[in-house]
């Protein structure tokens, strides 16, 4: 995705395992293969890609920019990737290509403003499957090809209009407008797409300095509804929290001490808000699922070194008990940090040895803790490190680093199954299992009706209520109409003639 001005000095990938032995993994792109490497859980591999990879503008030549990152031997890998350039650093995890068997895959683009009046407020769109279709409703006039398959002249789609097209694997579609927010912008398709969305170069608030933000938005079946939240260590104001409803009539609460919080609501779907926290530790609760950003501050906003960085927030449905995460060998950076945040308090192991931590009380509405947070920092890392967090809870880990002017931020690790119930055991269900947003529903094949227990399905006796002339049979899921002696069925399968 477009870093600042067009420019980009390194595209670098992060790559590391939990695994203590070795796993193989590829890279290829549109134009062939990058390379075959191996990685295990005691040292990362840093790779630095072609820049020609990054996908700047909207246009033809720059819709065939996919990357493919694949293991060849079935072990887990995680990638962070990283758009660097001078004094704007652009990362976000690369999470895994996920089938959820839906009709309808549903994402909301999340950015920022900008004091620039030429930078882009941008969401890429990756194709993961050929003929997939794709519908964009923009929140911002924008400004897109006629048809992305061709070298085409493009067209203007008004904020709140639709335009639709076709994308294919490895393709890619960069949409962006200068000088506006993007947020709260519809995508939705047939098929699993990677999006990443972002800004060119960030400004949170309207302060110096800018830098490019960019964050993997997953699907609104992967939402959530619990949030527990860190502020940054070595920043004096702020996070800023960006949330993102999937339905409408979402209500939601904002709780940063023990006296309790803030209430807000989002009545459409779609709709987005802004969270400031003074440096605390918070939680965000809603009725319905949505999806939580956390956000850095501008450096001239007075909050200390560094400048904007974004990073997804897992929902409590997707903590993890174990985690290996990647710290990047900046030479810039001097001081990094992880952050926990977990719903039980309980002894950390990193790498192994246990960790001395300082555990903050999260609160929720109701003055009742809910979770805890810690700051774990680690000193300047030349190289980057690879690290194996352990807790006999589930949690989450904030991966962060500041300096003047510039920093990097992303969540590691996310159980992208935790929040399906169809995924395990088919949610229990008798017959089928359909995802819902946040949650799941069992239904019954045509012939069979659904239990009070909402998970087994029974036969309907269509014979009870039948069209048959003469004689109903009632079978497992249906239902046959015959005929009295000296009568034959007639084509229609219900109506009964007299034999001459």
């Amino acid at each position: 995705m477009r870093n600042y001005g067009g420019e980009t000095d390194d595209l670098l990938l992060y790559i590391t395992t939990p695994s203590v032995s070795s796993v193989s993994f590829s890279i290829e792109t549109t134009n062939g293969s990058i390379g075959s490497y191996s990685v295990n859980s005691s040292v990362p591999v840093d790779i630095n890609l072609p820049t020609t990879l990054v996908t700047n503008d909207g246009l033809y030549s720059s819709r065939f920019k996919g990357i493919y990152i694949y293991s060849t031997n079935g072990g887990l890998i995680s990638v962070l990737v990283v758009n660097r350039r001078y004094g704007t650093f652009g990362d976000y995890m690369a999470y895994p290509y996920q089938n959820l068997a839906l009709s309808e895959y549903q994402y909301y683009a999340v950015s920022t403003g900008a004091i620039g009046a030429t930078t882009l407020s941008e969401v890429l769109l990756v194709g993961n499957e050929d003929n997939t279709t794709v519908t964009v409703i923009p929140t911002q006039t924008v400004s897109v090809p006629i048809d992305i398959q061709t070298n085409s002249n493009s067209k203007t789609v008004t904020a709140g209009s639709s335009f639709n097209f076709t994308i294919h694997r490895m393709q890619t579609f960069l949409i962006g407008a200068p000088a506006v927010d993007i947020s709260g912008t519809s995508i939705v398709s047939d098929k699993p797409l990677t999006v990443i969305s972002g800004h060119e170069c960030s400004n949170i608030p309207l302060f110096c300095c800018c830098q490019q933000i960019a964050e993997q938005i997953l699907p609104t079946v992967i939402w959530g509804k619990e949030f527990l939240l860190t502020p940054y260590a070595t920043r004096s104001h702020g996070p800023y929290f960006k949330v993102v409803a999937a339905l409408g009539s979402t209500s939601l609460n904002f709780t940063c001490s023990a006296s309790g919080g803030n209430n807000f609501n989002l009545q459409n779907v779609g709709d987005v808000t802004t969270l400031y926290s003074n440096s605390s530790y918070c939680s965000i609760i809603s009725n319905k699922p949505v999806l939580v950003t956390q956000l850095g501050p501008s450096q001239g906003s007075g909050s200390g070194k560094g400048d904007p960085v974004i990073s997804l927030i897992p929902p409590i449905e997707l903590h993890q008990q174990n985690i290996t995460l990647v710290i990047p060998g900046f030479s810039t950076i001097t001081n990094n940090f992880i952050n926990i945040a977990t719903t039980t308090k309980g002894s950390l192991y990193i790498n192994g040895q246990l960790q001395s931590v300082t555990w903050n009380n999260i609160y929720n509405s109701m003055s009742s803790i809910i979770g805890y947070g810690a700051q774990i920092p680690f000193n300047t890392i030349s190289t980057s490190s690879s690290y194996t967090l352990f807790m006999q809870t589930r949690f989450i880990a904030l991966v962060y680093g500041f300096d003047s002017y510039h920093g990097y931020s992303y969540s590691a690790g996310i159980n992208l199954t935790g929040n399906d119930p169809c995924l395990s055991n088919n949610g229990g269900c008798d017959q089928l299992c359909t995802s819902t947003f946040g949650s799941y529903a069992c239904s019954c094949h045509p012939g069979f009706s659904l239990d009070l227990n909402g998970y087994n399905c029974s036969d309907i006796d269509e014979c009870a209520d039948s069209d048959c002339e003469h004689i109903c049979v009632n079978t497992i899921g249906s239902y046959s109409c015959l005929c009295h002696d000296g009568y034959s069925l007639d084509t229609n399968n219900r109506n009964c003639s007299g034999l001459l």
